[in-house]
């Protein structure tokens, strides 16, 4: 599974198309998912199927013997992922739904996360607040 990580703020074009950085192109694939998480995050997540798949069975065994509680919980999940092609340009189009969601505009800031890429606006994060709440845990 790949190891994504970096920062990097691009544009969002007219047609809301967004330039994928080079060193997450490879790993992603051609095609791979787009996710929105279910915990009111303004982001959006992209992996690839492989992690989803995992993402998805974890949940599934989580939820062992409540087959309502699988069904509800695929039935989110599934409602909350597209598949995304990057063209030939290493571009992705982000749904309008998806953009709403992540407040995206004219940029979107885009970070390597471990097994998936976080794609929010960079008007919403404070990266130094997240710095300084992390230095304080001892790491």
């Amino acid at each position: 599974m790949p190891n994504f990580s970096g920062n990097y703020e691009h544009t969002i074009d007219q047609k809301s198309r967004l330039q994928l950085p080079a060193e997450f192109r490879a790993d992603l694939g051609e095609t791979f998912c787009a996710y929105i998480p279910l915990d009111h995050s303004a982001f959006i997540q992209l992996m690839t199927q492989e992690a989803f798949d995992e993402m998805v069975r974890d949940f599934v065994a989580s939820a062992e013997g409540n087959r309502e509680e699988q069904r509800d919980g695929k039935r989110t999940i599934f409602r909350n992922m597209e598949k995304v092609t990057q063209d030939k340009q290493g571009r992705i189009t982000l749904s309008e739904r998806f953009c709403r969601r992540a407040r995206l505009e004219s940029k979107a800031r885009l970070v390597g996360v471990d097994d998936f890429i976080e794609i929010c606006s960079p008007n919403l994060h404070d990266d130094d607040a997240v710095d300084e709440r992390f230095a304080h845990s001892g790491f």
